[in-house]
């Protein structure tokens, strides 16, 4: 399983890399951090779409991005949207449901 994050890692970090020099970083790196902040706190908030069905809201700043500034800050805010799903970030009720 390790391996096979370490790829996961490695090959997104080589696309995304390719992808900031052909299309270049044209664009503010404020609205990315914010969009970041924004996408982090949006993944606590969950939409009910039906009686056993739940989605997170912290797409709408990934498509939002993706669309206004383009394919790496969407990686960023992507990212940065599941910082709270490290367990050093996790608060303790949740450490233990995940266990």
């Amino acid at each position: 399983m390790v391996r096979y994050q370490v790829v996961l890692i490695c090959f997104t970090v080589v696309l995304s890399s390719a992808s900031a020099l052909l299309v270049g970083c044209r664009h503010v790196w404020w609205a990315t951090l914010g969009l970041s902040v924004v996408a982090a706190l949006a993944e606590r908030g969950r939409v009910r779409l039906g009686e056993n069905i739940e989605a997170s809201i912290s797409l709408i700043p990934t498509v939002f991005a993706a669309a206004i500034f383009g394919p790496v800050p969407a990686m960023v805010v992507g990212a940065a949207s599941f910082i709270g799903e490290f367990p050093q970030f996790m608060n303790k009720a949740r450490k233990f449901a995940s266990a």
